[in-house]
């Protein structure tokens, strides 16, 4: 948390500015007497561009309903462009404390609520205000929000920003099978798509035609993750069948761990006979295994062991810097 002296201290830099470029939060735990006083503060400022609330209240859980008015009192009409509120635990209830947040800035681009909590009520809440409002996304990440059948109606809401929209990010969220398609679909019309994100749900053979078509139609999409989502060897080998001879020339990153692959050779290989500007592909399986050959070596494959892949995930030095690391993020977003 931040002391009463530094939080004087920031209110008294921001007191006399009429527009803020970036207004971050994240990080620190603030009392409901700094939110009064960031309201009366903040009154006659007209515009933020990047304003970032992630990570701030995450062990108050017994004041987030009152936090989550107040900021919606302070921060609506904006003109905010990028908004983060990852990393707190918003939830259904505090979902709803926002949709005037959502409704009052529709210059919102940028939308990030990763891990806070949605289920499957938040996630209709949130996707009901995005539909009712002026916003027109070009980035929207939910991951780890266990949204289930709410993707129905998020997916409406998605594929209302099918003109703007350039990355998506939807990584793990209890998506069942019966529901991905219409996700699916939706990425699909969103031809602007450079990004997406949709590991960690379920697929099921029925979509293998709509992913093929989400491949084939994004002729702007560099980058693909659909790890881990029950793939199996055969239907791996359908979907790139149905997009050879397509045109798909930018696609430039698959990641594609944990689905279910036997012949991971012989993926890999139509992978790059399909995809001609590809450079990275990520197929970990339950092997280690070596590509050599003219044919892998302007390409860079990730074929590491599930178990090697464990002990390099705990071999990674702690301490890297996410807040300075997220704030760069924000700071190079086009928001024009």
């Amino acid at each position: 948390s931040i002391d009463h002296f530094h939080c004087k201290d920031f209110l008294e830099q921001i007191k006399d500015a009429d527009h803020i470029d970036l207004l971050s939060f994240s990080g620190n735990s603030y009392s409901n007497t700094f939110f009064e006083e960031l309201e009366s503060v903040m009154s006659h400022i007209k515009r933020i561009d990047r304003l970032v609330l992630s990570d701030i209240f995450t062990t108050r859980k017994d004041t987030i309903g009152s936090a989550l008015k107040a900021i919606t009192r302070i921060f609506s009409n904006k003109a905010i462009k990028v908004l983060d509120l990852s990393s707190n635990a918003i939830c259904p209830s505090g979902c709803q404390e926002i949709v005037d947040l959502l409704k009052s800035n529709p210059e919102i681009k940028h939308l990030y609520l990763n891990h806070v909590a949605l289920s499957e009520d938040g996630g209709n809440i949130i996707a009901e205000a995005l539909l009712s409002s002026e916003i027109r996304l070009v980035t929207f990440q939910a991951i780890k929000n266990r949204m289930g059948n709410s993707i129905r109606l998020m997916a409406k809401a998605i594929e209302k920003s099918k003109d703007t929209l350039r990355e998506l990010v939807v990584y793990q969220n209890n998506v069942k099978e019966e529901y991905i398609s219409d996700l699916l679909i939706a990425i699909a019309k969103c031809y602007h798509l450079a990004e997406v994100d949709i590991r960690d749900n379920e697929n099921k053979r029925e979509n293998i035609e709509v992913l093929s078509q989400v491949v084939a139609s994004l002729k702007d999409l560099t980058v693909l993750k659909i790890d881990d989502c029950n793939i199996t060897d055969k239907d791996s080998f359908a979907w790139i069948r149905n997009v050879k001879g397509m045109d798909q020339p930018k696609l430039k990153e698959l990641y594609y761990n944990y689905n279910d692959l036997e012949d991971v050779f012989g993926f890999v290989n139509s992978l790059i006979e399909v995809f001609p500007s590809i450079v990275k592909i990520e197929c970990k399986t339950d092997e280690d295994l070596e590509f050599t050959g003219s044919a892998f070596q302007s390409v860079d494959v990730l074929l590491q062991s599930f178990e090697e892949s464990e002990k390099e995930e705990e071999s990674r030095p702690e301490g890297k810097d996410e807040i300075s690391d997220l704030i760069k993020n924000i700071q190079g977003l086009d928001i024009n």
